[in-house]
């Protein structure tokens, strides 16, 4: 029966068991000056496991293809606890770094097990808190530092479309079919039941309007409805009126102006 072994070098506590850590540069060095290296055979099962040193504190490393090199588990089902929880006081760098090499999966894999009640509306597979007032860090960051990305920065993809998607050429679109290249700079795709396509408002009593999109067909019979109301005002200054045409009643019903 062979025997599984785990090599501890540096200062931990498991149990009853104490091995001190030195700082020494290499874990030769410091087996050397702390005494003999402590070997144990299987693995080693303990309430608490705690380091408190100045070099690297734990390794952990496995050629396993179907084992995880390290699992966090909080089996506690209320209160504040967490499985995993990383603090960093040094404002020169990263509080943590995460690599990858896939070809099929993401770097970070979040995935929320939802409530099919909705109990769990409050919720967010990720959240982000920018504390302290005053301070101007970004929310998100995106970049590709080794050259552009041919694939997309961002896509948000819902209701089996991609409903928000920045591309990596930098455009964008909106209600997208899945994997769909927008077709301008900005590109609204407008679903059914909706009847415009994109509505930016202004601010203020007399506000212009910022953006308002329309659908080709009605865009089509405003542009006709313009040409009519341009013609019948020339006709009536040919008259020697200059006051405002009248409105139609079917225009009238509409609650605004077909021209505007």
């Amino acid at each position: 029966m062979s025997v599984s072994r785990r090599l501890f070098l540096g200062g931990f506590t498991a149990g009853a068991v104490t091995v001190a850590a030195g700082a020494a540069a290499s874990p030769a060095a410091a087996a050397e000056a702390d005494g003999p290296t402590t070997t144990f055979d299987g693995p080693v099962v303990a309430e608490g496991f705690r380091t408190d040193s100045t070099v690297n504190s734990a390794f952990f490393k496995t050629t396993s293809t179907t084992e995880h090199a390290v699992t966090a588990y909080q089996a506690g089902t209320s209160g504040s606890g967490v499985a995993l929880n990383v603090v960093s006081k040094n404002p020169g760098d990263s509080a943590m770094y995460l690599s990858g090499t896939e070809k099929a999966h993401g770097t970070l894999k979040i995935s929320h097990t939802g409530h099919p009640d909705g109990s769990d509306e409050k919720a967010s597979a990720l959240s982000i808190d920018l504390l302290t007032a005053g301070t101007a860090a970004q929310g998100i960051f995106v970049k590709a530092g080794n050259g552009p990305t041919t694939g997309n920065l961002i896509c948000l993809r819902n209701n089996a479309r991609d409903d928000f998607v920045v591309k990596g050429s930098g455009r964008v679109g909106i209600g997208m079919g899945v994997g769909g290249n927008p077709w301008s700079q900005l590109h609204v795709v407008q679903q059914p039941g909706h009847r415009l396509g994109a509505d930016g408002r202004g601010h203020g009593a007399g506000r212009r309007r910022g953006l308002r999109a329309h659908g080709r067909r009605l865009a089509r019979r405003r542009r006709a409805v313009r040409g009519e109301r341009c013609a019948e005002v020339a006709r009536l200054r040919q008259h020697g009126h200059h006051h405002r045409p009248r409105l139609s009643r079917t225009h009238a019903t509409r609650g605004r102006t077909p021209w505007n």
